[in-house]
């Protein structure tokens, strides 16, 4: 089955997980620029909501809370999905106040070490939260795509039952050829080396052709050292281009190997535009994933979403669009 070029642009809306940041900067100035540059080329997207942040700010600050839904209305207004995004670490996580986390406690940033009826719950209040929200102008919303926190899909097996029932048939955590390990991360992608969507039952990384989800894999690029180097150089000439508007802190990762070529996410905020130029021109059908944060936005990620949206050679959709085209439920 042959399918026509696709990009998705997905968005991780969340905050910094070691020093988590202010809503403002983080959340609401970048995702309103975004959502001003997607609505004259009216491009749908893919917003990843932290829906355990949403949850857990409810409790310590109902006014925040409050404005981070109304963000979350207004990109569904828009046109946009909102999907499941969940960082379980925020069970264990503190309020110091004024908008302050402390985030010291990681046990849980995998969501397979929860038990397995406090993770349903977990994953059940999620799509609770953004259906009742985005049913507010679509009675028929249905969230369907799932992105792990921090990448961290495997293994499955104690997803699998949420998955089921809260409706969700889709995921996009994996991302080919990837090896990241870190303080909580201990992501090994490497087995997947094509970007194609894989139909699966207990694996994302394994073709099952009696499966049950469909994992839509987060675009990768790749990578060498000299082009790192170029890249670094770039950054100390013209730092005011690459630096982010969030003013968190994020948990450090590295590769588990180190050679001189390797595989690097296709995002927005870090990947030069002369890559994105070069992916339009190639023969390639498997759809494109970028993976971005409202977090991270910066002007190189609103130079790459222009050039994105200028380009006739992919046709942008969602991933709820991509589900329903390439699954054979």
């Amino acid at each position: 089955m042959t399918h026509s070029k696709a990009i998705a642009l997905t968005f991780d809306f969340e905050l910094f997980f070691k020093a988590a940041g202010s809503i403002e900067k983080c959340l609401v100035r970048p995702t309103s620029e975004i959502l001003e540059i997607l609505a004259p080329q009216r491009a749908n997207c893919t917003f990843f909501i932290d829906t355990l942040f949403v949850l857990r700010l409810r409790e310590v600050d109902s006014t925040a809370a409050t404005r981070v839904e109304n963000l979350i209305r207004e990109i569904v207004k828009a046109g946009h999905r909102v999907e499941p995004h969940i960082h379980s670490h925020w069970v264990d996580a503190l309020y110091r106040g004024s908008g302050d986390w402390d985030f010291s406690n990681l046990t849980h940033y995998r969501a397979q070490t929860l038990p397995p009826q406090t993770l349903l719950e977990l994953f059940q209040k999620s799509c609770e939260l953004l259906n009742g929200l985005a049913r507010e102008g679509d009675p028929n919303y249905q969230v369907s795509c799932f992105r792990a926190g921090g990448w961290c899909i495997q293994p499955f097996a104690p997803l699998k039952d949420a998955f089921i029932r809260c409706g969700l048939k889709n995921d996009s955590s994996v991302a080919p050829g990837i090896q990241y390990s870190g303080i909580a991360h201990d992501i090994d992608f490497s087995s997947l080396s094509s970007g194609a969507p894989v139909l699966f039952l207990d694996d994302p990384l394994k073709q099952d052709s009696n499966g049950k989800f469909l994992e839509i894999p987060i675009s990768t690029i790749r990578w060498s050292l000299a082009h790192g180097a170029m890249f670094r150089v770039s950054r100390r000439l013209s730092p005011q281009h690459y630096r982010g508007v969030g003013d968190g802190q994020g948990l450090s990762l590295k590769r588990k190997r180190s050679t001189f070529f390797f595989q690097k996410m296709l995002s927005l905020e870090d990947t030069p535009t002369w890559i994105y130029q070069s992916l339009f021109f190639q023969a390639k059908r498997d759809p494109l994933v970028v993976i971005s944060h409202p977090k991270s936005w910066n002007q190189l990620a609103k130079k790459n979403l222009e050039c994105i949206l200028a380009q006739n050679t992919y046709r942008l959709e969602t991933l709820h669009e991509l589900g329903k085209r390439y699954a054979i439920f």
